[in-house]
């Protein structure tokens, strides 16, 4: 009881500590980098995707997250850039594939394999937390690695945090990282948000705490915004440290966000005058 209890005052500091920090040039030049810049509503237009790239490059971001279908314009538009193209798998639930079927480990892989073969070098894997069992998911994600590993790709796992404190995140996070998981991400960003700002760094740290012991990667993602994002980056920097504070290890998925960072930026010309503001992509 005194490890939990010494352990619950250690992650009520650190969220405290990191809900005092506030946004800055410095901390939107320091999120900028780490973005995933994403557009996951699902009708986006080939215009709309061109002014996506347009804004990712100007920003210097570190990937771009879109639905498989426009995988391949993505990788058409960025080639040549060190922008990381990233697609989403049985997206949103995790127990289907992103066009409605069953996500059976041999659907997931395919789709992994065609995504790969598009252009995309990192892959978003939901784990179904509607109907989870170890078995199923299991089985699953080793198909998922397998396919990531033969097509040289990241896989991202979403582990959905906005489904409820109640779940067991600690468990749920080691085995995605036994699983071969490059980076541990928190939300799809479809979910209805449910939990405060707190309450998602409580979560937050559980997968971030995995990362760290397991040498990979921390993804945050859904609901950050231009009041917020300071905070979480303090939280990511406190626990995963300053010298993993590059897009090797943290990423950022963001939508409407991005255009706060360019505000902030442009106000000291770190880029050029902003481009009209991007649609709500979530």
């Amino acid at each position: 009881m005194k490890d939990i209890a010494s352990q619950d005052d250690l992650t009520l500091k650190t969220i405290q500590q990191a809900m005092a920090a506030k946004p800055s040039f410095h901390a939107a030049q320091a999120a900028a980098r780490l973005v995933d810049y994403t557009s996951l509503r699902g009708d986006e237009t080939p215009r709309e995707i061109r002014a996506l790239c347009a804004k990712a490059k100007s920003l210097n971001v570190a990937g771009i997250c879109v639905f498989p279908k426009h995988v391949r314009s993505v990788a058409d538009y960025c080639r040549s850039t060190n922008i990381h193209i990233a697609t989403v798998i049985n997206f949103p639930c995790g127990e289907r594939s992103n066009d409605g079927d069953i996500a059976t480990p041999e659907r997931t892989a395919a789709d992994i394999q065609q995504a790969i073969a598009d252009g995309a070098d990192e892959i978003d894997i939901v784990l179904d937390y509607k109907d989870f069992t170890e078995e199923n998911a299991r089985a699953l994600l080793k198909a998922a690695r397998q396919a990531c590993t033969e097509g040289h790709a990241k896989m991202k796992v979403i582990l959905e945090i906005e489904d409820g404190l109640e779940t067991d995140w600690d468990s749920r996070s080691q085995l995605a990282v036994d699983c071969g998981a490059d980076m541990l991400k928190t939300s799809t960003g479809k979910y209805p948000e449910s939990l405060s700002d707190h309450e998602k760094m409580r979560a937050a740290l559980v997968l971030m705490r995995h990362a760290r012991q397991n040498d990979i990667g921390f993804k945050l993602s859904g609901g950050l915004n231009g009041d917020n994002y300071a905070a979480f980056m303090s939280l990511i920097e406190k626990t995963m440290g300053m010298n993993n504070l590059n897009p090797n290890f943290i990423r950022l998925g963001a939508s409407s966000l991005i255009d706060d960072l360019r505000v902030t930026l442009e106000s000291r010309g770190q880029i050029k005058q902003a481009t009209k503001r991007s649609p709500q992509a979530y």
